[in-house]
């Protein structure tokens, strides 16, 4: 009875696991993968001034003068959310970025301040600078804010992505949640328990009854030894 209870709990855990999982587990891939998709081979630090601080779903830009192209920080990986709030036009910023993309978003500044010249004469020119967050509006890669003001929250710095999770996230932060680290665990532990108490129950040693036709096959045998 007391392991017919403990099976239950863990078939229990198990299902409350995979529901959990199914529900965070593709958030915490995603947040991965856009971290994954950040990690510059050469970095290099260039400071920016803040002209506007913009927010979309997924987390804030930052519009730099200096370029006229939008810095991207992703709100989960901000250490001080309020920072990023409080940030105001004139603040100085430092990100983290290749020569490579550098030269990349340069040219798509050039590019889109040129097109919007353009557009401004037929009317539409406010679209592509109204900080949609769109990345297709010539803003180029995204760019990893290493501090917000001078002296005050140092947010990160990457070279290498490992480096940069064991450093910089605690793996509740990668998850993006603790509920779906606890349940990807819950799920893991719950399936080898139920493994085990299905074999255990299903080749545990049982006593052999004797019929009668084994007693009568056995003295058979014994007769016949006899002979």
């Amino acid at each position: 009875m007391e392991k017919q209870k403990r099976r239950s709990l863990c078939i229990f855990l198990l299902i409350a696991g995979l529901v959990l999982s199914a529900l965070y587990a593709p958030n915490t891939i995603m947040r991965v993968i856009k971290r994954n998709a950040i990690v510059n081979a050469e970095t290099v630090y260039n400071s920016a001034t803040v002209k506007e601080v913009t927010t979309d779903k997924d987390g804030y830009w930052i519009a730099a003068d200096e370029f006229d192209y939008k810095l991207f920080v992703f709100y989960k990986v901000v250490k001080n959310e309020t920072a990023v709030k409080n940030l105001n036009a004139g603040d100085t910023v430092y990100y983290d970025i290749t020569k490579e993309e550098l030269e990349v978003l340069a040219a798509k500044s050039d590019k889109n301040s040129d097109e919007t010249g353009e557009e401004d004469k037929s009317g539409n020119g406010d679209e592509s600078s109204s900080g949609s967050g769109s990345s297709s509006s010539g803003y180029g890669p995204y760019a990893i804010i290493r501090s917000l003001k001078v002296g005050e929250t140092e947010i990160f710095s990457v070279k290498n992505f490992n480096d940069f999770i064991k450093d910089n996230y605690r793996l509740s932060v990668i998850g993006g949640s603790v509920v779906s680290v606890i349940a990807i665990v819950t799920t893991f532990v719950s399936l080898v328990f139920v493994i085990i108490f299905t074999v255990k129950g299903k080749y545990s040693p049982k006593t052999f009854v004797y019929t009668e036709d084994s007693s009568d096959s056995s003295s058979d045998n014994s007769d016949g030894a006899a002979e």
